[in-house]
């Protein structure tokens, strides 16, 4: 208890000083329905969504040359097998990623297109990577 609130009032001392600094004062705090925090708020969700499309992005690709390299010929017995179990770790952090995806592309407004782990998944070649790029509707 004692720490929680001595971290409190240090919070709070910083936060004092800021708007200090900044000339604020206590009329001028954002609130939840103050336009910048308005502002803010969407900009956080849209980065939000763009960092968890461009982990999910990544590890799909990681994905792929993964498996182009366990359909190599030539690829060792003893590599063949670590591959296959990094593959398998990478499954799972595919599919945490696109959970992620999905809960940011659904705070959105609007919201975005939610994929499936199975979408995601049945990508066999890099050229069939078109999924994802829908979303960069900005860039």
């Amino acid at each position: 208890r004692r720490n929680a609130m001595d971290r409190l009032i240090l919070l709070m001392e910083a936060v004092n000083d800021m708007e200090l600094k900044l000339g604020m004062t206590a009329s001028e705090r954002w609130h939840p329905s103050h336009p910048r925090w308005v502002e803010m708020s969407k900009y956080m969700k849209e980065r939000a969504y763009k960092c968890a499309l461009d982990k999910l992005e990544l590890l799909v690709v990681q994905r792929l040359f993964e498996m182009e390299k366990l359909n190599m010929r030539g690829t060792a017995y003893k590599l063949r097998g670590r591959l296959l179990q990094a593959f398998q770790r990478r499954s799972r952090a595919v599919q945490t990623a696109v959970n992620r995806y999905n809960t940011a592309a659904g705070e959105l407004d609007p919201p975005g297109r939610f994929v499936t782990f199975k979408e995601v998944i049945e990508l066999t070649f890099l050229g069939a990577f078109e999924l994802l790029r829908f979303a960069r509707t900005d860039i």
